[in-house]
């Protein structure tokens, strides 16, 4: 998955960047808690997002760039939660909003589905009026792994992303 992510990206001429994974200071998202580490020079904290570091390549560079990493965030337990994960995040100056959109979709559509899922990631218009959309956001339609044993019968389970 991540050779297609690179390759993905490397198509469009979008650079691949590297940040520390340790900072001076904690994330200030107040819905999120840093790791702390510490060591002879002081505390230094594991990032909960690659956001602060790229958005400063960005700035230094301004060209397209993406980052695969792993991330790290002090309380999130759970099923289908663990406090280190991969995350990939990346930046395109000069892309608006409908251009992202559709680069969002571009990329889950490339990607190689989980072998036990079926996903399919597709635009819509979330809300309406006079026949023009006035908003739209990115629909992701996950089947349940019995959809392929049962076919048309199953029920699937719609999941609308932010935009």
């Amino acid at each position: 998955m991540l050779a297609a992510i690179r390759q993905f990206f490397e198509a469009r001429s979008v650079t691949e960047v590297s940040t520390p994974s340790l900072s001076r200071s904690g994330t200030v998202d107040v819905q999120l808690a840093s790791f702390e580490v510490s060591d002879k020079a002081g505390k230094l904290f594991l990032q909960t997002s690659p956001e602060y570091a790229l958005k400063r390549a960005l700035a230094f560079y301004g060209e397209a760039i993406f980052e695969i990493t792993p991330a790290f965030r002090r309380g999130d337990h759970g099923r289908q939660h663990n406090p280190e994960f991969t995350m990939l995040e990346w930046y395109r100056p000069g892309l608006g909003l409908t251009g992202l959109m559709a680069e969002v979709v571009d990329l889950l559509n490339t990607l190689p589905a989980p072998p036990r899922f079926g996903v399919r990631v597709g635009p819509t218009c979330r809300f309406i009026r006079s026949g023009r959309c006035l908003r739209r956001a990115l629909v992701l339609i996950q089947m349940r792994p019995t959809c392929r044993a049962f076919g048309s019968g199953c029920k699937k389970r719609v999941r609308r992303l932010p935009t």
